[in-house]
């Protein structure tokens, strides 16, 4: 009998940095183009739930097979202010000659990737990129100062997660410690959206 394979050991993450994002600038069956990829500043948090519908067929007074069909997921990313930069790369906005944000009715969001890493308690990150997504414009709202009591009002932007066209692919991850890992995907990581690879990277 062959032995089991022994998985790594699963380890929790503990906390997120490093979140930039590319702007797409074209996606079709001859490949996906991104913009230059820029860094969000105060990010506190970042979720997303894959959707999945499940199909069951049943014959011989039993289930025959189950089928998956894998969907959009849909997110929240949460960050402390959304900058005039990120106005326009992410909802189409426009910026006056003084650099006043314009909001208008022909705004148009952008298809967006976002990367960025995740700190596992082990010392290690957690790499990961969301290939194609599309966010929604967050709502606003302003509270005053309670006397000495201080409200943080973050910005939460709903997005949904989409397959890019040129590929279906819509998310890549890997653990920084992984073994035979090259430095320079490490390092790399957040510097430009990393593609899959078809040949290992040298170390």
């Amino acid at each position: 009998m062959n032995e089991p394979i022994i998985l790594g050991k699963v380890l929790p993450v503990v906390g997120m940095r490093d979140l930039v994002y590319a702007k797409i600038l074209s996606d079709s069956v001859d490949g996906t183009v991104y913009d230059e990829v820029k860094q969000l500043i105060g990010v506190q948090s970042l979720g997303f739930t894959p959707s999945s519908n499940q199909a069951q067929s049943f014959g011989d007074d039993g289930t025959f097979c189950i089928v998956n069909a894998n969907g959009d997921a849909d997110g929240e990313v949460e960050v402390n202010i959304i900058p005039p930069e990120m106005e326009v790369d992410w909802f189409g906005r426009k910026l006056d000659a003084n650099g006043a944000v314009v909001m208008g009715s022909n705004d148009h969001a952008s298809d967006i990737a976002l990367g960025f890493r995740a700190r596992k308690s082990d010392g290690a990150d957690k790499l990961v990129w969301l290939y194609k997504f599309t966010p929604s414009s967050p709502e606003s709202s302003f509270k005053g100062q309670e006397g000495s009591n201080v409200t943080i009002q973050n910005r939460k932007i709903k997005f949904k997660a989409t397959q890019r066209s040129s590929d279906k692919n819509m998310k890549i991850a890997i653990d920084s410690n992984t073994v035979g890992l090259s430095p320079t995907v490490v390092a790399n990581w957040t510097k430009a959206v990393y593609e899959p690879a078809t040949v290992k990277t040298p170390a």
